[in-house]
């Protein structure tokens, strides 16, 4: 077992280092291991592994991975590269945030989306699309059973 330690820093410090935490580290300890690129004592890497891909919640997207996002009838696109999502030119460590960065209301505001529901993946040898909220919820060892997003809010989904 790792033995812990405490070390002093300042509210600025710490501060910081809240700042660069993604929602694959657990704490601020996995979020210096990502940082610092240190090794975890098992031998293992942090949640976000550079060039092996972007992992987060069970999921691994590989480097290269394809990913797609449709919103208020735009479709943008993004690709895994250095442990992130690419989307027009910029690196974001959670697909909240790449959604974030790109979608807009029709009004032009930036909404609070959950990136899980509306990424979609297209997974290397594979033809067709996963919703990442899909990949997710398979990692977690079930199905999810939601039904389809519907593309407008007038188009409801009736069961």
């Amino acid at each position: 077992m790792t033995m812990l330690r405490s070390i002093k820093i300042d509210l600025d410090v710490y501060k910081k280092i809240v700042s660069k935490m993604v929602d694959t580290d657990r704490d601020e300890n996995d979020a210096l291991h990502r940082i610092l690129g240190v090794t975890f004592s098992n031998g293992t890497e942090s949640a976000v592994s550079g060039n092996n891909g972007w992992s987060g919640h069970g999921v691994h997207l590989p480097e290269g991975t394809a990913l797609r996002l449709t919103h208020l009838g735009h479709e943008y696109t993004a690709q895994i590269q250095k442990g992130a999502y690419l989307v027009e030119g910029k690196l974001h460590y959670s697909p909240s945030a790449a959604a974030e960065a790109v979608a807009r209301t029709r009004t032009g505001a930036k909404p609070s989306l959950d990136g899980w529901k509306y990424w979609e993946a297209q997974l290397v040898g594979e033809t067709g699309w996963k919703r990442l909220d899909d990949l997710r919820a398979q990692a977690r060892g079930s199905q999810s059973v939601k039904p389809p997003r519907p593309k407008r809010l007038d188009q409801r989904v009736v069961s």
